[in-house]
């Protein structure tokens, strides 16, 4: 992945140069095509749920190659063609779990500079009112939704407290997705590598709490 994105940043790139010399030019980053290829058939059934959620829609052929005639008529070098279901978008970026990248595509209200504190902020304050007890149980009930959530099961269900996540269908991009579900949910940061040095929800749930009270070694 890492070659093939690579080398689509330099078409892009390449795009860019022509047409600043008024050369032709068009590179396109297409979305999500229906049918069946090389590329996309080693997708799970947990790949096309995560895909789902991001409101990303598959196109058909025919749409695809009208997309590709308005965009061989555009005056902008790199352009996106895709299709997305713009409320399931709002539904990810409410809590948080919506991509950078996606988020322009969506007006979303300000919040007002005399408004309320965030989920983060509120979940942070119930969580140090609670014993310890109590706030590794919250914890522990909120890792185990967002853990199935990744991989689209319904809540908490084929996941236990030693669930070795990675036993289950996580990869490096599901392991990804549940560091930012939790870092947009309690407000901590997080290291990137977190699901893989902690790979059950209770081993989580013991380095969110050490996070939370200032005693993790573990680094940013």
């Amino acid at each position: 992945q890492a070659n093939y994105a690579a080398a689509n940043a330099f078409l892009d790139a390449l795009a860019h140069h022509r047409h600043t010399h008024h050369q032709p030019a068009t590179s396109l980053a297409w979305g999500w095509w229906g049918q069946n290829s090389e590329m996309t058939q080693h997708l799970g059934d947990a790949d096309l749920q995560r895909i789902d959620r991001l409101g990303i829609l598959a196109f058909t052929a025919q749409e695809g190659m009208e997309l590709f005639d308005v965009a061989l008529g555009a005056k902008d070098p790199v352009l996106a063609p895709a299709k997305f279901d713009f409320e399931a978008m709002r539904a990810q970026l409410e809590p948080g779990h919506m991509p950078l990248m996606f988020r322009g595509l969506l007006r979303v209200a300000r919040p007002s500079a005399h408004g309320g504190k965030d989920g983060a902020s509120r979940l942070m304050e119930d969580l140090a009112a609670m014993s310890a007890e109590e706030r590794e149980g919250t914890l522990l009930d909120l890792v185990l939704r967002d853990a199935a959530a990744v991989l689209g099961f319904a809540e908490g269900d084929e996941l236990g407290p030693e669930t070795v996540l990675f036993d289950i269908g996580y990869d490096s991009l599901t392991a990804v997705e549940l560091r930012n579900r939790l870092s947009a949910l309690t407000g901590l940061r997080i290291p990137p590598g977190f699901v893989f040095e902690y790979p059950t929800p209770q081993l989580i749930v013991e380095e969110l709490c050490a996070l939370m009270d200032g005693t993790s070694t573990a680094a940013a």
